[in-house]
């Protein structure tokens, strides 16, 4: 009788009548695939709150068929209220959100709606899907999508942390300054952060810069600090005020922004800069000695190399690491004893340092002095800190050579996945055909980051004997992202 009466009324010219035809095979029909039928007609009837109700309701159908039906007619129906809000709700299942997400962030035309589904997305997909969302959210500049964003730079995903820190210096928006303090102060990838404030600092108007030097965050003024010295030398800046506030900072009560002008002087590289570093070479504070350290690495010429010497015996750690940073970076040689030593320092990050700068010191034309270095590098893959692991896994790859390539290898299998990812990378960079199958072997890594890292580095070698490798996974991949980086690597080796 109900499905007498329910044809009786589709047969109706009026379609506030004939609609409840579909009404009624949506919620009355044991046939999945008629009430799924009704879900796609309703899809087609604009204009009518009643039918968007109804579809919104179906969004929590326990059939699949019926309820993904009911995403695609709202989508088409273009209803994103009804979209967003059920993305909130635990009665519409996982897979029908993830579509009703994706249909908004690619379908709708509203940035708010695509914001929200972007969101969500970057907060429940896996693997690239939710680094490509935080990057997505980045492109819609709007300010809730930034907000968005940086909630990410606190994420306990490492991987997601560095996408909206890279999204975020994309941007460049001076908003984000002080939620990339605020990372900062929780120690999250703080020296990674600290640069990306520093980069978007310095992409202001010299203006904005100097107001920030006054901010009442002590981290922002320092990144305002040290931004100073980067802005004027990119204006070729004549402004009395550049010097003046550096020099002022030099002599500030917190030595975040003494250490922070310290590295604006050294920026700026002039006569008269080196002169406030000189006298502040014995600061009291040793983060403001490092500062001043890496500031004299700006300085080409010899100047204070005798300061340098001397804080390679600092009594703190970060001093000395810092001295190793500044003679790599001015290709001074002449500690290369006492730098080779300090590998074997009790600090895990003067190590490190010590690594970094004999890779870079080292005469690749002195053959057994890279072999030498290669040797140390390769023991250091097995340090007690990994922090030096990593560093001489990325040194290690620097050497285009079989024996730095053999020292990889150890930790291309490693338990830890920061390591896994390091060594992998460290092959891609070194390019040496011996590597290749060991990246290849990498494909099938249980982590898809790994298994994105291992596409990239094959993707560097260019060497076509990792074909098979990379078609075979192809077939295995469940990653969308991962599978179309691998046919776009296949087309380049």
């Amino acid at each position: 009788m109900a499905l007498d009466f329910a044809t009786y009324l589709g047969q109706a010219k009026q379609s506030e009548y004939n609609v409840h035809q579909q009404y009624f095979f949506l919620t009355c029909s044991k046939d999945e695939k008629v009430a799924a039928k009704a879900v796609e007609k309703l899809g087609e009837r604009s204009g009518d709150a009643g039918v968007v109700m109804h579809l919104r309701a179906a969004l929590e159908d326990k059939r699949e068929l019926v309820a993904k039906a009911a995403a695609t007619s709202l989508g088409k129906l273009k209803a994103d209220n009804e979209r967003i809000e059920a993305l909130s709700s635990d009665k519409v299942s996982a897979a029908v959100r993830t579509q009703l997400a994706e249909d908004v962030a690619t379908g709708s035309k509203d940035p708010a709606s695509q914001g929200a589904a972007l969101l969500y997305l970057a907060k429940n997909s896996g693997g690239s899907r939710s680094l490509s969302a935080i990057e997505s959210l980045g492109a819609l500049k709007t300010d809730s999508a930034r907000k968005s964003v940086e909630a990410f730079l606190k994420d306990p995903l490492p991987e997601r942390r560095e996408a909206a820190r890279k999204t975020l210096q994309t941007v460049g928006n001076i908003d984000s300054i002080s939620p990339i303090a605020d990372a900062i102060r929780a120690n999250t990838d703080a020296v990674l952060m600290e640069e990306t404030g520093y980069e978007i600092m310095a992409a202001q108007s010299m203006d904005t810069i100097i107001s920030s030097t006054s901010n009442r965050d002590n981290l922002v003024q320092r990144l305002a600090f040290r931004a100073l010295g980067a802005r004027a030398v990119m204006d070729k800046s004549k402004d009395k005020r550049v010097v003046d506030t550096l020099e002022s900072g030099t002599k500030h009560k917190d030595p975040l922004i003494r250490g922070a002008a310290a590295r604006a002087m050294g920026t700026l590289a002039t006569a008269e800069s080196l002169k406030v570093l000189v006298g502040m070479v014995d600061d009291k504070s040793a983060p403001v000695r490092r500062d001043v350290a890496l500031a004299l690495g700006n300085y080409k010429n010899g100047e204070q190399i005798d300061v340098l010497v001397k804080y390679l015996d600092d009594n703190s750690p970060e001093v000395i690491s810092g001295a190793i940073d500044a003679m790599e970076q001015r290709q001074e040689a002449l500690s290369w004893k006492k730098i080779w030593s300090l590998a074997e320092h009790s600090d895990a990050g003067v190590r490190a340092s010590a690594l970094r700068a004999l890779t870079t010191l080292v005469d690749r034309q002195d053959k057994e002095a890279v072999r030498q270095v290669v040797s140390l590098l390769g023991g250091a893959v097995t340090d007690k800190a990994q922090l030096v692991q990593l560093e001489a896994l990325a040194q290690l790859g620097r050497f285009n050579d079989e024996m730095a390539v053999t020292s990889i290898a150890i930790r291309v299998s490693a338990e830890e996945k920061e390591l896994r990812l390091a060594a992998i990378r460290a092959l891609g960079t070194a390019g040496h055909p011996s590597g290749t199958p060991l990246v290849v072997r990498a494909l099938d890594d249980s982590d898809l980051q790994v298994r994105r890292a291992a596409v990239q580095a094959l993707g560097k070698l260019k060497d076509s004997s990792a074909k098979p490798g990379l078609q075979r996974r192809v077939e295995l991949e469940q990653d969308a992202g991962l599978v179309e980086l691998i046919r776009e690597t296949l087309k380049t080796i």
